[in-house]
């Protein structure tokens, strides 16, 4: 069973024996009805067969992204195309490097924004303020789709931003990589052995 707050509790429903429905429900009760999303698991989030729908907030507006976040979950919860997304909010501040990429600013917070990040593909209208009302307007098509563009790249921040998407693997790897290194530059423990002159040489040495 799942178990959130403010979630309806979901079982596991039938044979339990079925391996290929025990599989698909531990897929979709392993992440939360509505996921804080960050660099440690946005990659996970986005690639589970579904958009993400994203609640962008700002953290220094209480009231307004209380309200916003409830409106989000209680969508995430009952509303008519729950299963259609994966759900989740992001602090609009934090990430705003990552979020102006979809036209979303400080000023317009909150938001909601819909990402296929494996088809570089989003959904946004700053116009469209309610939940339930952005999504319909996505499905209803009045919110046309655009392409996610690629802009330039600080190779140090995509360094960055992969090592915490793989993370742990990253720092598994990036240990490693020191300990073989390391080892690499710890001094010979073999003694240095002078080696025996031949006889052609001590001969040599003799006629001189």
């Amino acid at each position: 069973a799942r178990i959130e707050e403010d979630v309806p509790t979901k079982f596991l429903t039938g044979d339990v024996i079925n391996t290929e429905a025990f599989a698909e429900f531990i897929k979709e009760t392993n992440i939360a009805v509505m996921t804080e999303l960050g660099g440690h698991n946005f990659r996970f989030a986005s690639r589970r067969g579904k958009p993400l729908a994203i609640g962008v907030y700002n953290p220094n507006e209480e009231i307004k992204t209380s309200k916003f976040r409830k409106e989000m979950k209680q969508y995430a919860v009952s509303g008519q195309y729950k299963e259609d997304y994966v759900w989740g909010t992001m602090d609009g501040i934090k990430w705003e490097k990552f979020v102006s990429q979809f036209g979303i600013t400080k000023a317009g917070l909150p938001e909601v924004v819909i990402l296929d990040a494996p088809q570089r593909t989003y959904w946004q209208d700053s116009s469209v303020l309610s939940v339930p009302e952005f999504i319909k307007a996505v499905k209803d098509g009045e919110i046309e789709s655009r392409l996610q563009e690629k802009g330039p790249k600080n190779p140090l921040e995509e360094f960055s931003q992969l090592f915490i998407t793989y993370m742990p693997w990253s720092l598994f790897a990036l240990l490693t990589l020191f300990v073989v290194v390391f080892w690499l530059a710890l001094p010979s423990t073999n003694p240095i052995r002078p080696v025996a002159p031949s006889r052609e040489e001590e001969e040599s040495k003799k006629d001189k």
